[in-house]
């Protein structure tokens, strides 16, 4: 017999063991892993008050990506921002 569920209400759930990571669920229904983080820039919004800015990672999408291949992910991009690399510059400098 097939189990039966409803589809998880859009927006982001928390996942755990990893700071910022993330499951993204969209309105179609659609999954995918996030790394959400913020950088060492701060900005002012429009009341003047500083915020730091924050910035989402893609690690893929589920359930492609399983939840122990999206930890590992997570704490290897964690691991780059503790050495000062910026994930998204780092995958376009090995892409070329």
């Amino acid at each position: 017999m097939k189990r039966l569920t409803t589809p998880p209400p859009p927006g982001f759930d928390a996942v755990g063991d990893v700071a910022g990571l993330l499951l993204r669920v969209d309105k179609s229904g659609s999954r995918s892993w996030i790394l959400r983080y913020t950088t060492g820039e701060t900005r002012l919004a429009a009341s003047g008050k500083p915020y730091k800015v924050r910035r989402d990672h893609g690690l893929g999408g589920y359930p492609d990506t399983s939840l122990a291949m999206a930890r590992e992910k997570a704490c290897k991009v964690r691991n780059m921002l503790t050495e000062g690399i910026a994930p998204g510059r780092a995958q376009g400098s090995q892409a070329r």
